[in-house]
C-alpha cells in the first residue's frame, strides 16, 4: 500500500532524529557539532509551528520563530531534565546522555502530535529540490555575495591576530559599506529573500569578530562565563537567590545545554554559539520594520541594529542582556503580524515573553514598564481616535498583559531570585530620589557625560556624539510625523502608543541620573531601538518634506547646469536614488565610523580592539595566555581565602583564570590604591603592568595621555615568586 506524504514526512521526521542522535552519542568529529546545533536551533521550532498549524507562514518568519521557539524548548526541556531527572535515579542530569533522552522523547512526542494536528505536512524531495533551486535563483547575486562576508571577515581577524592588519578589517567594514551602496542602487530588483539573507550574513560576521580576535572579555563576561562552567561541572541546575547571572538561562543555562550536546568546550561554547544564534535579532528587525516601510530601508534599519555597540560586542560583554533583546524583537513580530491571530498569536507572544523575563532582569522591568506606558497612553482620547490605516482586529496591551507580565517578573526575580528584585527597588527608589539631580553633570555616567559633550577626547568622540544625536533626531521625528500623521503610515494604534512610551523610557533615563547609573544610556537606546527603528526612514522622509516646501525658491537661484530637469546624470541619479535613501545611508555610514573605532583609526588613535592589538581598548580587554596561566596557578598554589591585589582589570584574569584550571580555591580580590603600600598577600600584575609598565583604573580613554593612566613602580613590595614573561605574581609580606 503506498505511503501518503503525511507518513513520509514523519519517517523522514524520525530518521533526522535518530541520524542526530547517533551522531552525538558515537561522538562523530565536526558532524557532532555542526550538524546538532543546526538541528537543535531550528527544528524543535519547526515542530512547535506545525503543531500550532502555523507552517503556511512567509519562510523568513519561519524561519526566525523556529530558532526563537528551539531556544524556548531547549531550556523549558533542558529544566525538566535537571529537575526530574534525580527521580528517575540520574545523578548528573546534566549530561550528554541524559540530555539526548529528553530531548529525544520531547522531540518524538512533538512529531506525533503534528501529525496528528496537521493534515498539510508531507515530504517531498522533488519539491523540496524545486524550491532550493527557485531560493538560488532568487539569491544570485547579491545574497551569495553576501554570505562571504563571515569568512571575509575570518580571515581578516586572523591578519589582525598574526599581522596586526587593521587594514584587513577596514577593507571588511569598507566591503560593506560598498555592497549597501550596490543593494541601494538595484534594490527593485532583490527579493526578501536575499534581504534575510544579506542581514543575517552582516549580523553573523559582526558578531562573531571579536571573539574570534581570542579571549576578549569585558564586562560580565567573566561572571556569566562562570555561572556557565558552574552549571557544566555540577552537571545540575538550581535557583540561585544571590546570583541573577547564574538565574539568567538564555546565556548561562543555555550555553551549558550545548556544550553537552555539540561536544564542545565550555568556553568555545560560550564565545560562539549564543552570538550565532543572536544573528536572527537583526533579520526580526527586519521584518518588523518591513511592515512599515519598504525593503531597502528596513535592511537598513536591520544594518543599523548590527552595527549599534551593544550588538557587536555582545559576545564579550553581557550575552544575557543581547538574547533578552531577541526575545523582545520576536514578541513584537508576532503581535502584530497578520498572519498570526487570536490564540495563536496570545500562546507566542506569552511564550517569548517568559523566555525574555527568564533572560534578563533588568530588560524585564523595563517591558513591564513599557507595557505600564502604552496602557496609559491607549487611555488618552486624542491619541485613541486618531485613525491609523491599518486596523488592529485585537487590543494586545491590555491591563490583564500588564499584571501577567508583572505577575512573571516577580515570580521569577521577586520570589525565586530575591537579590535582583531588591535591587530593582532600590534602583526605583534612588531614580525618584535622583530627580533633583537631572542638571547636574557630574551626577551621571561617564558615557552619559559624553552625551552631554563633556569629557570628549579628540575628533573621535565627536563624530560618536553627532552620530548619536543623528539617531536620535531621525528617530523622534519619525515618532512625531507618525503621531501628527496616522493616517499617512502603516503604525498600528497600539505601534504608535509603543514607540510614544519607547521616547517616555528616554526622557526617565534622562531626568533620573541615578537610573543611569543602573541602566546604561546605550542599553536603553538598544532596547528602544527594536521599536523604533522603523521611525528612522519616516524620520528621514520628514526632513525631505521640510526641504521639498523650499524647493520652488531653490529652483530660481539653482544654476542651470545643476537643475535636474536639464542635467541627464543628476536626472538619473535623483530617479534611483531617493532622498530618504541617501539619508538613512549616511547615518549608516556614520554608525559603522562610531561603533567599530574606525574614526578613531582615521584620525591617528588607535582605540577599538577589533581592529588594533594595542591601545586602550585592547589593553583592558584582550586576555593573553600569560595572564591565564599566571591566574591559574595562583588559584592553585595560594593559601586558602589569600588577599590578592591587582589593578582595576585583574579580576577579570583572575576569576577566567580560576575557571580555565578548574580551581575552586577561594580568593579575596582587593583594587590596589598604593603600589608600595598593600597588605599581606599576594600582588597580581597582568600583561599590561609587566610589559607595557602602565596600570589603569576603571574608565575609558582614547590615549595613553588620560589621567587614567598610571606607571607601575618598579621597585615593588614582596618576592616575586612567580613570571612567565607576562604576567608576575608577588608574595607581599
Amino acid at each position: 500500500m503506498k505511503r501518503s506524504k503525511r507518513e513520509d514526512w514523519l519517517i523522514a521526521a524520525l530518521c533526522s532524529l535518530l541520524l542526530v542522535d547517533g551522531v552525538i552519542l558515537l561522538n562523530v568529529p565536526f558532524l557532532r557539532p555542526l550538524l546538532a546545533f543546526t538541528y537543535f536551533s531550528t527544528v524543535p521550532g519547526f515542530l512547535l509551528l506545525n503543531t500550532l498549524k502555523l507552517n503556511c507562514l512567509e519562510a523568513s518568519k519561519r524561519f526566525v520563530l523556529s530558532v526563537g521557539l528551539s531556544i524556548t524548548f531547549l531550556v523549558a526541556v533542558g529544566l525538566c531534565v535537571n529537575f526530574f531527572g534525580p527521580a528517575a535515579g540520574i545523578a548528573t542530569p546534566l549530561s550528554t546522555q541524559a540530555l539526548v533522552g529528553g530531548y529525544s522523547v520531547a522531540l518524538l512526542a512533538l512529531m506525533l502530535l503534528a501529525y496528528r494536528r496537521n493534515a498539510d505536512l508531507g515530504f517531498d524531495p522533488d519539491s523540496c529540490l524545486h524550491r532550493l533551486k527557485s531560493v538560488w535563483k532568487e539569491l544570485v547575486p547579491f545574497g551569495i555575495i553576501a554570505l562571504a562576508f563571515p569568512m571575509l571577515t575570518l580571515i581578516a581577524v586572523r591578519l589582525v591576530n598574526t599581522l596586526n592588519m587593521s587594514v584587513a578589517m577596514l577593507c571588511v567594514l569598507a566591503g560593506v559599506f560598498v555592497y549597501v551602496l550596490f543593494v541601494w542602487r538595484f534594490n527593485s530588483h532583490l527579493s526578501t529573500t536575499t534581504y534575510v539573507v544579506a542581514t543575517w550574513a552582516i549580523g553573523v560576521a559582526m558578531v562573531v569578530a571579536l571573539p574570534l580576535r581570542g579571549l576578549v572579555a569585558g564586562g560580565d563576561f567573566d561572571v556569566e562565563f562562570a555561572a556557565v562552567q558552574q552549571i557544566a561541572s555540577s552537571g545540575f541546575w538550581t535557583f540561585s537567590l544571590s546570583s541573577p547571572t547564574y538565574s539568567s538561562l538564555s546565556a548561562t543555562f543555555l550555553s551549558a545545554i550545548y556544550h553537552f550536546l555539540l561536544g564542545t568546550g565550555t568556553l568555545p561554547t560560550y564565545q560562539f554559539v549564543d552570538p550565532v544564534l543572536l544573528s536572527i535579532l537583526p533579520v526580526t528587525v527586519f521584518l518588523i520594520a518591513k511592515r512599515y516601510v519598504t525593503s531597502f530601508p528596513a535592511f537598513v534599519c536591520a544594518l543599523l541594529l548590527v552595527f549599534q555597540l551593544t550588538f557587536l560586542e555582545a559576545a564579550v560583554t553581557s550575552l544575557r542582556s543581547r538574547m533578552s533583546l531577541l526575545f523582545l524583537a520576536l514578541i513584537i513580530l508576532v503581535i502584530f503580524d497578520d498572519e498570526i491571530n487570536g490564540t495563536k498569536r496570545r500562546a507566542l507572544s506569552l511564550t517569548f515573553l517568559a523566555s525574555m523575563v527568564v533572560s534578563y532582569y533588568m530588560f524585564s522591568y523595563l517591558v513591564v514598564l513599557l507595557a505600564l506606558c502604552v496602557v496609559l497612553i491607549s487611555a488618552i482620547p486624542p491619541l485613541k481616535r486618531s485613525g491609523s490605516r491599518r486596523i488592529q482586529p485585537e487590543q494586545i496591551f491590555t491591563l490583564s498583559l500588564l499584571v501577567l507580565s508583572a505577575v512573571m517578573v516577580y515570580v521569577w526575580w521577586g520570589l525565586l531570585t530575591q537579590g535582583s528584585f531588591s535591587d530593582f527597588l532600590t534602583v526605583l527608589r534612588n531614580s525618584l530620589g535622583s530627580l533633583v539631580q537631572v542638571a547636574n553633570v557630574e551626577a551621571r555616567t561617564a558615557t552619559e557625560q559624553k552625551a552631554y559633550a563633556t569629557g570628549l577626547q579628540g575628533p573621535g568622540d565627536v563624530l560618536n556624539l553627532v552620530t548619536y544625536y543623528a539617531t536620535v533626531a531621525l528617530v523622534a521625528l519619525g515618532v512625531v510625523f507618525s503621531a501628527l500623521k496616522p493616517k499617512e503610515t502603516k503604525f498600528e494604534d497600539e505601534y504608535r502608543f509603543l514607540m510614544i512610551g519607547c521616547l517616555v523610557l528616554w526622557i526617565l533615563e534622562v531626568a533620573m541620573p541615578a537610573l543611569g547609573h543602573a541602566i546604561a544610556i546605550e542599553n536603553v537606546l538598544v532596547f528602544t531601538l527594536i521599536v523604533l527603528l522603523p521611525c528612522i526612514p519616516l524620520g528621514a522622509a520628514a526632513i525631505v518634506r521640510v526641504f521639498s516646501l523650499l524647493r520652488t525658491t531653490l529652483k530660481r537661484i539653482e544654476p542651470t547646469a545643476l537643475r535636474r530637469h536639464e542635467n541627464p546624470l543628476l536626472r538619473t541619479f535623483s530617479r534611483r536614488l531617493e532622498p530618504v535613501h541617501a539619508i538613512i545611508v549616511v547615518l549608516l555610514i556614520l554608525t559603522i565610523l562610531a561603533n567599530t573605532g574606525v574614526d578613531y583609526q582615521l584620525f591617528g588613535q588607535s582605540y577599538a580592539v577589533l581592529l588594533n592589538s594595542h591601545g586602550q581598548q585592547y589593553d583592558t580587554w584582550y586576555i593573553h595566555p600569560q595572564e591565564i596561566a599566571s591566574a591559574g596557578w595562583l588559584s592553585t598554589h595560594a593559601q586558602e581565602n589569600a588577599s590578592v591585589f591587582s589593578d582595576a582589570y585583574g579580576g577579570t584574569r583572575l576569576s577566567l583564570g580560576a575557571r580555565l584550571q578548574s580551581s575552586t580555591q577561594p580568593l579575596t580580590l582587593f583594587p590596589v590604591k598604593n603600589w608600595n603600600s598593600t597588605a599581606p598577600g599576594y600582588l597580581y600584575l597582568r600583561y599590561e603592568n609587566v610589559v607595557d609598565k602602565t596600570t589603569v583604573s576603571s574608565g575609558v580613554s582614547v590615549t595613553k595621555a588620560s589621567q587614567l593612566y598610571t606607571p607601575v613602580p618598579t621597585n615593588l613590595p614582596g618576592d616575586k615568586i612567580y613570571s612567565n614573561g607576562g604576567s608576575d605574581i608577588y608574595l607581599l609580606p
